[in-house]
């Protein structure tokens, strides 16, 4: 299957003027429904922000449903599942689509009840995030 084609300049105007602005780090897609768009857009803006020349990494974070991996014809079975209970580094897990600036973090593994963060691994093992002390540079 082939990706989504980027569409539209005007969002990737829009965006860099913020980026220049704001010096934006990251963006969320959600919606409150399924089918609304979320990975097309997602994966629309990743591919033009690309080619404009930002590094961009894109996590498809969605463990109900995930389609990034699919949709770009990468890795599945390991992402961001297998870096929350910690088996694998980012770094490990994180594909390269298209030009080198364009990185996937894929959902990875799914967990039957991804609202549970304790069963991603399947042993019980839970993920937390790290302390503040330790991400304060």
């Amino acid at each position: 299957m082939e990706p989504p084609a980027p569409r539209s300049s005007g969002r990737r105007t829009s965006l860099q003027t913020l980026a220049v602005s704001q010096r934006v780090r990251a963006l969320v897609v959600t919606s409150s429904l399924p089918g609304e768009g979320k990975t097309t857009t997602a994966i629309n803006l990743a591919i033009t922000m690309a080619e404009a020349g930002s590094r961009v990494l894109l996590v498809d974070a969605d463990l109900r449903r995930p389609a990034v991996s699919r949709y770009l014809g990468l890795e599945g079975s390991v992402g961001l599942t297998t870096v929350l209970i910690g088996e694998a580094e980012v770094e490990d897990v994180t594909q390269v689509w298209g030009s080198e600036r364009l990185h996937v973090l894929s959902a990875g593994h799914i967990p039957s009840d991804p609202s549970e963060p304790a069963r991603l691994g399947g042993d019980g093992r839970a993920w937390s995030p790290p302390s503040a002390s330790a991400t304060t540079s």
